[in-house]
């Protein structure tokens, strides 16, 4: 009887280890999807990360992933955004005035402005050199600027040679060649795009690549070291061997694709489709097409972020910007920020995403969090499933250990068991049951 009762017991505190294991897995679940940190409250506020201090008069909050912490003022009509990891600063082109705001992401102020040459579109950053690269669309030409003092060091005309006929609108760093891959667009009678081919070592066109009609932006593909070019007037995607500048494939899309990003870890590439309302998500193992995501009106901009397996896209004429999980390529948010939002980028130290408000003058800071709900998470699933897949293994696991327990203890050896009374007359040991 004993025995039974410490078996008992046993299951009990198993039970119990098994409700505070999947207890706690939840927790981890609700704190991966909550993804919370603390900011400092009001206008132009950021996120406060260890070594820095509250101000005295101000009381943090606790924010949410996905949702917009902080509004930086900045030029005319800004389009393009670039983040640069190596001095944790933001580059965002105003169209008119011609420059470009540099905002620090430690207070998310502009430090400095950089005055460039007409019709400034997007950006790109230059790892290696520590350089930006601004697209003048309208002086045919790429402005380099240092991230060391944040002025024009050099210009170099691009959207020149034998298939030029627009401006640059996009660019891409190919970060294995050291080579910045700028996109000109077309301009009639043929409306043929090209690809410029800078080597950062000199600063000088290496090859100019024809490519679709209305070449708009580009995104580099580290894998493969591949080139993804938008062809916003053909619908679809060229994409470019780095190892020959030339086009190795084409690769049709929905209406009028505007910008493109490239996510690593699914070896996929997302590129926005205004004309058609969705994101075409593509292989880079099959370069086919394997999802199409809704999302809102007119998106342009579109950024990967690698701390959560999110890619955001900027909706102009929506006004707002959809978060899509790459596990499932469904839509998780949808985060409102300014007016006429365009070119959106991702800054990987401070896990924010910065989004460039064409008619409202502004930028929207939105916290992207460190992982989320829509990342991929354990078991190679979205953050929720893979967390409650782990919390049912562990309560199976709990009961498994029991029911073997329970085993061992009936087949206890007869020294552990209780001795039945002897029957009175008789010296013989009681037949066993």
């Amino acid at each position: 009887m004993r025995a039974r009762i410490r078996v008992v017991q046993e299951i009990r505190g198993l039970f119990v280890i098994a409700i505070v294991a999947a207890t706690v897995v939840a927790g981890l679940n609700a704190g991966a999807s909550f993804a919370v940190s603390f900011h400092e409250k009001g206008a132009g506020y950021g996120v406060l990360h260890p070594g820095l201090h509250y101000p005295a008069k101000v009381s943090p909050y606790v924010s949410t992933a996905d949702e917009v912490v902080a509004t930086i003022p900045v030029g005319r009509y800004p389009w393009g955004v670039a983040y640069d990891s190596g001095m944790g600063e933001v580059f965002v082109t105003n169209v008119n005035p011609a420059n470009v705001s540099v905002i620090s992401d430690t207070n998310n102020t502009v430090v400095a402005t950089a005055q460039v040459r007409s019709g400034p579109w997007e950006a790109a950053y230059d790892s290696g050199k520590g350089e930006v690269f601004v697209m003048d669309q309208y002086e045919y030409e790429a402005s380099v600027i240092s991230d060391t003092n944040n002025t024009v060091v050099k210009t170099i005309a691009v959207g020149s040679g034998p298939f030029a006929n627009g401006g640059p609108l996009g660019a891409a760093y190919d970060g294995g060649r050291g080579e910045m891959f700028v996109a000109s667009t077309g301009t009639t009678p043929n409306l043929f795009g090209n690809v410029s081919v800078i080597s950062d070592s000199n600063d000088t066109v290496v090859a100019t690549i024809r490519v679709g009609t209305l070449a708009e932006d580009a995104a580099y593909d580290s894998v493969k070291g591949e080139v993804f070019v938008t062809n916003e007037g053909s619908d679809n995607i060229s994409v470019i061997s780095d190892a020959t500048n030339k086009v190795v494939t084409t690769i049709a899309v929905g209406a009028s694709p505007s910008r493109v990003t490239y996510d690593r870890p699914k070896g996929e590439v997302f590129v926005t489709n205004r004309g058609s309302n969705n994101v075409s998500v593509i292989s880079d193992v099959t370069d086919q097409v394997v999802a199409t995501v809704a999302v809102g009106n007119s998106p342009v901009g579109v950024a990967y972020d690698s701390g959560t397996g999110q890619v955001f896209v900027a909706n102009e004429v929506s006004g707002n910007v959809s978060v899509i999980s790459d596990a499932t390529n469904k839509v998780m948010a949808t985060v409102a920020v300014g007016t006429d939002p365009g070119d959106v980028a991702y800054d990987s130290g401070k896990a924010e995403v910065f989004v460039a408000n064409d008619g409202s003058n502004n930028v929207s800071v939105i916290y992207a969090g460190t992982t989320s709900a829509g990342g991929v998470g354990l078991f190679g699933l979205p953050g929720s499933e893979g967390y409650a897949i782990l919390g049912v293994l562990v309560v199976v696991a709990a009961i498994t250990v029991a029911a073997v327990l329970v085993h061992r203890r009936g087949r206890a050896p007869p020294t552990e068991r209780e001795t039945p009374p002897a029957q009175s007359g008789s010296g013989a040991p009681p037949t066993p049951p």
